[in-house]
Parts: C-alpha cells; sequence; structure tokens
C-alpha cells in the first residue's frame, strides 16, 4: 500500500497511523516538523514473504519460511531535501538468514535525504 499526498490533497489510512504510533510511541509527526514545511508526503507499507530455503550447497540444511511487515514515511521538505523514517520486520518474527544467525527483531531507521 502506497499514500501520496500533495499540498492540495492529503489522504491517509487510519491503519497507517496507528502503525506509526506503535512504532514511534506517542510521538506526533508535528513535533518532529513543522507540517508547513512539507511540501508532499509517501507512506509505504510493504508485506514480504521468503519461504522454505537452505543455506548449503548440498542442499541439506533447510531453514523456514519467514513473513515481515515494513513501512516508511518520506516527507518532501523542498525539491531537494526529503526526510524519512521507517521501520522493519514491525511483527517481530524471528528467523535465521544464515544457519545460527538470527535475524534482529523490530528495527527502525531515519534520515536526510539531500539531492543535488
Amino acid at each position: 500500500m502506497e499514500i501520496e499526498c500533495g499540498p492540495k490533497l492529503c489522504c491517509i489510512d487510519a491503519s497507517v497511523w496507528i502503525i506509526l504510533g506503535r512504532l514511534f510511541g506517542p510521538i506526533i509527526i508535528t513535533e518532529i516538523i513543522d507540517p508547513s514545511l512539507i511540501k508532499s508526503f509517501r507512506i509505504t507499507v510493504s508485506a514480504e514473504y521468503t519461504g522454505t530455503r537452505y543455506d548449503d550447497l548440498q542442499n541439506q540444511n533447510q531453514l523456514g519460511d519467514y513473513f515481515l511487515l515494513n513501512t516508511r514515511l518520506d516527507l518532501q521538505l523542498s525539491p531537494n531535501f526529503i526526510f524519512f523514517m521507517g521501520g522493519y520486520n514491525l511483527l517481530n518474527t524471528s528467523y535465521d538468514i544464515y544457519r545460527g544467525f538470527v535475524a534482529p527483531g523490530v528495527t527502525g531507521q531515519a534520515g536526510l535525504k539531500i539531492m543535488m
């Protein structure tokens, strides 16, 4: 699911705000960035399924399947600046990337993209 909004039109699904609230706690987006600075924004929610796979050439060591739910918010501040934040593995799924190497649980990321 992807939702885009510009200065004339704003639309957002309430469930996305619930996910963001659980991810970032009681932080309100307007406390981070002044809403008058936002030219447009995009919310992306993605689901990823990986089936059973093997971690060796002989196909002897089978690794289980897993499902991930991720989200990302991009705020266009100007033609050259985008503030972003995202949450990954929101369901806190435990899975092995390789045998004995467990992937992290819920993780987040935030930053500023500068285009020159």
